[in-house]
Parts: C-alpha cells; sequence; structure tokens
C-alpha cells in the first residue's frame, strides 16, 4: 500500500473550518463521479506517487468542455480526447468495446442502491428484479446445468440475460404487445396451467386416510404376497431310452451357434411330445408354484415341479425327469420372484396411488362443470365462416361431401 501523504495548502489564506484530506480517507469513485476524482485515486495507486503530484498533473491539462465532460462520466474512465470518436464511443447509449469486456468480468455493488433492497438482485431507476423472480428465472435452466451456475460469476451471467430479457419484455409492454391476441392466448395459457396444478396437485386438497389404505391394501392381496412361481415346457415320451435319444439331439441342436433355444424346443415338442393337451401350446405347462398348482386347474406333477425350480437359468434343458405319467425333458422360460410386502411397506405408495386417483376425479369433475353452457350462445353463422391457414371453407367442404355422396350413389 502506499504511504499517504499530506496534500499541501494552496497558496493563499487558509480556510480555518477546511480540514486537510489524504487520498486514503478521499471516498471511493462512484460510476458517474468527477473524471478529476478518478485521476486522483489513479495517482494514489502509483508506487511513490503522492497527491500533489497528482494535482500538478491536473493543472497542466487543458480544460474540459461540458460535453467532454458528459462522455468522459459515461465511459467511466478518464477525460475524453475530444474526438468524435471518443464521443461517439463513449455515448450513455453505447458503451465502448473496453467498457463491456470489463462489465462482464466486474462484480456491480452499488453504494447507492436505496434501503429496503435486501430482497433484490438488480435494479435500475425504472425496475426491479427480485431474489423470486431470479430462481424463477433460473428454473429454466436445464437441471444438469444448475449445478455449473453456482458461482458468483455464473451467476451474474445468468442475471445479466435476464436483465436482456426484462428490457426487452418492458418494450414489448411499451409497444402494446400486452393487447397482442397471441400473446393473450400465451398468458391465459400458462395461467390455467398454473390454476389447476395448484387446485389439484395440493396434496393438502386430498387427504388420504388410514383406513382407505388398508382397504386398498386388503383388496388385492395377490399384488403385495405372492410366491415365488416359475414357468416351464416340457417334452413328455413314455419310454426312457426314447428320451435320452431326444435330449441328446436337442442339446446338438440347440448349442450350435445362432439358434434359439425356445423355438428349437417346440420344434421338438411338436415333433416328439406325447402330452396331447400341453402339446398344442408348445410344451408350456404354465406357471407353477412348489405346491404344483398353477395358474389354470392343473396340478405338476412333484417330480417336474422339484426339476423346475432346481434350474436357475432360463431356457436351459433339464435332464430326463421321470414322474408318475412318463419321462419329462423341461425347460424353464419365466421366473417370477417372491413377493412378500408388509402394509408398512407399501404405504407411501398406496397413499399416492390413492391421492392421484381423487385427484385426477375431482380434476375431471371440475372440468365439466366448470362452465355454465346456458350462459353461453354460439353465433353459428359467424363460427361457419372462420378459416385458419390449411383448413377449407365451410363451401368448399361441403362440396366435397356432396360429390362423394353422390359417387357411392352411383356406384
Amino acid at each position: 500500500a502506499c504511504e499517504s501523504k499530506p496534500v499541501p495548502e494552496p497558496a493563499g489564506k487558509p480556510d480555518p473550518g477546511k480540514v486537510p484530506e489524504t487520498e486514503a480517507s478521499a471516498p471511493p469513485a462512484t460510476p458517474g463521479s468527477d473524471p478529476a476524482l478518478r485521476q486522483d485515486q489513479a495517482a494514489a495507486a502509483t508506487p511513490g506517487a503522492t497527491a500533489a503530484e497528482a494535482n500538478a498533473e491536473k493543472k497542466e491539462e487543458p480544460a474540459v468542455s461540458g460535453t467532454e465532460q458528459a462522455t468522459s462520466v459515461g465511459t467511466g474512465k478518464g477525460a475524453s480526447t475530444g474526438t468524435s470518436e471518443g464521443s461517439a464511443e463513449g455515448s450513455p447509449t453505447a458503451e465502448t468495446a473496453a467498457r463491456k469486456l470489463e462489465r462482464k468480468s466486474e462484480t456491480v455493488t452499488s453504494p447507492n442502491a436505496p434501503t429496503g433492497m435486501e430482497g433484490t438482485v438488480a435494479w435500475s431507476g425504472q425496475q426491479t428484479i427480485s431474489v423470486e423472480e431470479f430462481q424463477q428465472y433460473m428454473l429454466r435452466v436445464p437441471a444438469f446445468q444448475r449445478r455449473e451456475v453456482s458461482s458468483l460469476e455464473k451467476k451474474t451471467e445468468v442475471l445479466r440475460n435476464m436483465i436482456k430479457f426484462e428490457t426487452l419484455a418492458q418494450q414489448a409492454v411499451e409497444a402494446g404487445y400486452v393487447d397482442n391476441v397471441e400473446v393473450r392466448l400465451a398468458m391465459k395459457t400458462e395461467m390455467v396451467r398454473q390454476f389447476l396444478r395448484d387446485r389439484f396437485e395440493s396434496e393438502e386438497n386430498f387427504p388420504v386416510t388410514d383406513e382407505e389404505i388398508l382397504a386398498r391394501y386388503q383388496k388385492d392381496p395377490s399384488r403385495f404376497q405372492r410366491p415365488e412361481r416359475v414357468r416351464a415346457s416340457h417334452i413328455m415320451v413314455a419310454d426312457q431310452k426314447q428320451a435320452e435319444e431326444i435330449l441328446q439331439k436337442l442339446r446338438e441342436k440347440v448349442t450350435e451357434p445362432g439358434t434359439n433355444a425356445r423355438r428349437v424346443f417346440r420344434e421338438f415338442v411338436r415333433a416328439y411330445s406325447q402330452d396331447e393337451v400341453t402339446k398344442k401350446r408348445g410344451g408350456d405347462l404354465l406357471y407353477f408354484g412348489r405346491d404344483g398348482t398353477t395358474d389354470g386347474d392343473g396340478l405338476v406333477d412333484p417330480a417336474i415341479v422339484a426339476a423346475a425350480f432346481s434350474m436357475h437359468n432360463t431356457d436351459q434343458v433339464s435332464s430326463v425327469v421321470r414322474s408318475s405319467r412318463g419321462y419329462h425333458i423341461l425347460m424353464v422360460t419365466h421366473r417370477r420372484e417372491k413377493v412378500d410386502l408388509s402394509l408398512e411397506a407399501v404405504t407411501d405408495e398406496l397413499r399416492q396411488e390413492i391421492r392421484a386417483e381423487k385427484q385426477e376425479q375431482a380434476r375431471r369433475q371440475f372440468l365439466e362443470d366448470v362452465v355454465a353452457e346456458d350462459a353461453w350462445h354460439i353465433e353459428t353463422s359467424v363460427l361457419g365462416s372462420v378459416t385458419v391457414d390449411g383448413m377449407p371453407d365451410s363451401s368448399s367442404l361441403k362440396a366435397r361431401v356432396k360429390s362423394i355422396e353422390e359417387t357411392e350413389v352411383s356406384e
């Protein structure tokens, strides 16, 4: 830091009420402040420079016209060069490229912000942007990108884009777009969407009781309590030797590259199986549990049940299995894991499910009753003449219908 030195008193009688200022006590420059003050601060920031030297440099500068001084203030730099180019670049309505580059990197915090701006992230003489408005604008950033906008620098970048958006929106209002039919329709669409969401998506408006949850749980027990089940197909023959020969051929076939094991198994069922009931459906025994009961009315032999549940892979071919009816070759095609869910485990799921049904029912009923149709009158003569791009007018549509009807009659 530079050492502060007292500013020498100018020649003449000193003012007894004036306290000499040092560079350290001088207030910081603010946007639009005196260019001369900026030069004082620049001199103080230079190693070895004193306020006296800065004052000496100021005395040597030529007088600055009112126009040039305004240009200097607008650019946020020192005195203008006086050229027309410098004046144009430094005008309040067009910042120079250098100043724009500065503004992208600086953190703007105004020392002149009015009181009561704690919930405001940006303001101008005409508009303010609140924290809530900025948060809503940030929600438009895709969720996967928001974690990249957590730093002050990135937030400032987003805020600058929002300021442009708000400025354009204000200009659109001033240009009368609020009364544009398309704009009004878009605004109404968003209002209706939020209105219905707040009315029918609020959990408080659709409470679910414990009694309702219990009744839903007990209504469909198989949904929450279900034993393990497998589904298998089989080839059945009466002779063990024949079964062994079929098994050898089958294994050779299914191990060929590019072979669909289930399709090959069904072909062998049609060719060799002696169970006429299951043969019609490719040997399918349907789903069955460890007790042998199936989804139908049948009962699977315990030897087949034991063999099927011991096979851990689907599309696996079993060894020959002997049952009371004959000899079998099995293939497990599907598995259903055991389901054992307590009421406590599914309470939240059922609560959401019941609430969603209530919300949808209330929504449909509301939309059916929302319009008092007797209060509305439809002007059919006007409505019939309405067309939009891509829609044929009523006369041409009638002509097409009449032409089709005449063609059908003649045929």
